[in-house]
C-alpha cells in the first residue's frame, strides 16, 4: 500500500548543542515523499523522502539565514532526501529503519528507532497513518563543517544533531476502488 508523507501534518525536528551549553532546536517546513508499506512483511516496505534545506526554522531569522547559507549552502544544495535499505522488526510496532541520507551530496548509512503509532480512517478525508522516528548523526560527516571557537575553550556548535521525525501519512479513499 502507497502511502504520500503529509507534509502539512508532519514534522522533520532537530536538536544541537550551541555553545557548548544550551541546545538550538528547529524544524524544516517542507518536505514530502512515499511510503510502500507491506503489512504482512514490513522488510518489503520502502521510504523515500525529500525535505527542503531552504525551509530550516529556528525561530531566528538571522540564524535562519547562516544554516541557509553556511551550513546548507542551499542554492548549490536546496533539497536532502533519505531512501530506506532495510527495514528490522524490533518489537511490537517498533522498527529499525536503515537508510541513505544524503545532504550536501554526501551520502551515509543512517539507523532510525522507529515507533508506528497506528492507523485510521475517515469516510471523507481517507485513511492516516502515523510514526515517530529519531537518530543522531555527525554533523560534519555531511559536510556541515562551519564552527567557531568559544572563549570557553569550546566551539560555537556541537557536532552530534538528534533528528525527530514525527511523520503523517495519507492514503486516500477512491470512489472508484470499491467499485
Amino acid at each position: 500500500m502507497i502511502w504520500q508523507i503529509d507534509g502539512e501534518k508532519s514534522a522533520v525536528g532537530f536538536g544541537v548543542k550551541h555553545m557548548m551549553f544550551s541546545t538550538v532546536k528547529g524544524y524544516f517546513q517542507k518536505l514530502e515523499g512515499k511510503i510502500d508499506w507491506d503489512d504482512e512483511n514490513p522488510g518489503n516496505s520502502e521510504i523515500e523522502a525529500i525535505i527542503e534545506t531552504g525551509s530550516v526554522h529556528t525561530d531566528d531569522t538571522n540564524r535562519d539565514k547562516h544554516l541557509r547559507k553556511d551550513f546548507f549552502d542551499i542554492k548549490n544544495y536546496p533539497y536532502m532526501t533519505f531512501k530506506s535499505t532495510k527495514i528490522k522488526p524490533i518489537g511490537e510496532n517498533k522498527y529499525h529503519l536503515i537508510g541513505n541520507l544524503t545532504i550536501k551530496k554526501v551520502t551515509r548509512e543512517v539507523n532510525f528507532e522507529v515507533v508506528y503509532s497506528g492507523r485510521a480512517g475517515t469516510p471523507f478525508a481517507g485513511d492516516f497513518s502515523n510514526f515517530r522516528a529519531t537518530t543522531q548523526i555527525n554533523r560534519k560527516d555531511f559536510g556541515l563543517v562551519w564552527s567557531a571557537a568559544i572563549e570557553a575553550s569550546g566551539v560555537m556548535v556541537g557536532d552530534q544533531i538528534k533528528i525527530e521525525l514525527l511523520i503523517s501519512m495519507a492514503k486516500e479513499y477512491s470512489e472508484f476502488a470499491a467499485a
